[in-house]
């Protein structure tokens, strides 16, 4: 970081000291780039056929270890959720289990999907 804006580590290290004890910066979110875990990234959009189950969804993708976040949308779809897995098979056998319990309308799989800025605390 210090190189790329021309200060010192030192100094850096000085103000996210400072940020950390003023409260300003509260924690760190790990980034992970998944491909150099031989994992494959896929951000799964549903629509229901019931929008009540929407919390049985939830529940059921929490206890599933190839979930890495769940998001409730307001615009077209019910639900989103991450899914990371070792290959595609893998990916459509999870769908299709969850969808035995929880039917979905429509789903939509967006594969090599990158983050490029995780916000978490948008201001």
């Amino acid at each position: 970081m210090a190189r790329n804006i021309g200060y010192s580590a030192t100094n850096i290290n000085h103000h996210l000291k400072k940020l950390i004890k003023e409260k300003l910066i509260i924690g760190f979110i790990p980034v992970i780039d998944y491909t150099r875990l031989g994992l494959t990234h896929f951000k799964i959009t549903v629509n229901l056929i019931n929008s009540a189950q929407k919390k049985q969804l939830k529940q059921k993708l929490i206890m599933e270890q190839n979930i890495g976040y769940i998001t409730e949308s307001y615009g077209n779809y019910d639900l989103e959720f991450e899914v990371i897995v070792e290959n595609i098979n893998q990916l459509f056998a999870l769908i299709d289990e969850i969808n035995l319990e929880i039917p979905f309308k429509k789903q939509e799989i967006i594969f090599n999907n990158k983050e490029i800025l995780v916000n978490e605390d948008p201001l």
